[in-house]
């Protein structure tokens, strides 16, 4: 795939793989092209559609000239401010819905967001540790239930914290704790799903694998990496009061906590540094293949 040029300086961008994101970067000046909804993703200080609220019609100007859209063939490029009320300005493509900001300018919204929220921690977080990118996020989901034949809905809230591999493991790769039930059927031979084994009796009794590559995950799936999964599913682990799932998917270590009620919890970023610390344990020893 050919790469973009840069509006700024027409240098070639390079791809920019971080866990999560893989953006457009230009090795000489260093600015960064996003795609739709990246933006979003890099907005660590604050929950919402950074992107819609910075969209509109007004006239903005900045220092540099107008630029044309690097992925739309000279697609002119408008200028937004970061939530119509920063002095913040970026060139946005109204084609395609791209972003494209200049050197450090993620760093600056990033900090003005902070600075709208200033009695409370950030609602999301999203940080480089070690070689590793770890995002906390507050998100909600509508549970449905049934009483006497009565439907109703109500929104909850859920914890999830990510710790991503390095280098992404073999595609479709699946860990996750087996519930009882899952138990239960196998015990009745009434599971057919795949199980992959690692010859580690308490490891593959109390979680499930799956993947395209049995090999090379059971070989990621080291004594190391074991141990420190069991350890932390025994432990019973959470951030506030409720015992969350674990789960290793191809890109990285997964927890999820909840459900909670919405605006109940607070101050998660905080209260997460112990676990995230435990799961970045995780991930290198995954990553430390056998």
């Amino acid at each position: 795939m050919t790469n973009l040029t840069c509006p700024n300086c027409q240098t070639e961008m390079e791809k920019d793989e971080e866990g999560d994101i893989t953006t457009d970067v230009c090795p000489k000046c260093g600015g960064v092209f996003l795609d739709k909804g990246e933006l979003n993703t890099l907005a660590t200080a604050m929950k919402g559609n950074i992107e819609y609220c910075s969209i509109d019609h007004d006239f903005h100007k900045d220092r540099f000239p107008q630029r044309s859209c690097p992925k739309c063939n000279e697609e002119q490029m408008t200028k937004v401010n970061l939530l119509r009320l920063s002095d913040l300005i970026f060139d946005y493509c109204p084609k395609c819905e791209g972003f494209f900001l200049d050197k450090e300018e993620i760093q600056r919204m990033n900090q003005e967001l902070k600075a709208l929220t200033p009695n409370k921690e950030a609602e999301e977080y999203r940080e480089l540790h070690g070689k590793h990118i770890v995002r906390i996020d507050q998100t909600s989901d509508v549970l449905s239930s049934d009483f006497l034949g009565i439907s109703s809905a109500t929104t909850a809230s859920y914890i999830r914290v990510s710790v991503f591999f390095d280098k992404e493991m073999p595609h479709g790769t699946r860990v996750f704790q087996e519930s009882w039930a899952t138990k239960l059927a196998k015990g009745l031979g009434l599971f057919f799903g795949q199980d992959i084994k690692t010859g580690d009796s308490n490891f593959d009794s109390a979680f499930r694998v799956q993947g395209d590559d049995e090999k090379t995950i059971a070989e990621h799936l080291n004594t190391n990496a074991r141990e420190l999964l069991i350890s932390f599913s025994k432990n019973e682990k959470s951030i506030y009061s409720k015992t969350g799932s674990l789960e290793i998917t191809s890109s990285g270590v997964v927890y999820v906590e909840g459900p909670y009620i919405p605006n109940s919890i607070n101050d998660v970023v905080e209260k997460s540094k112990s676990l995230v610390g435990e799961l970045i344990q995780m991930a290198d020893a995954i990553e430390a293949r056998q």
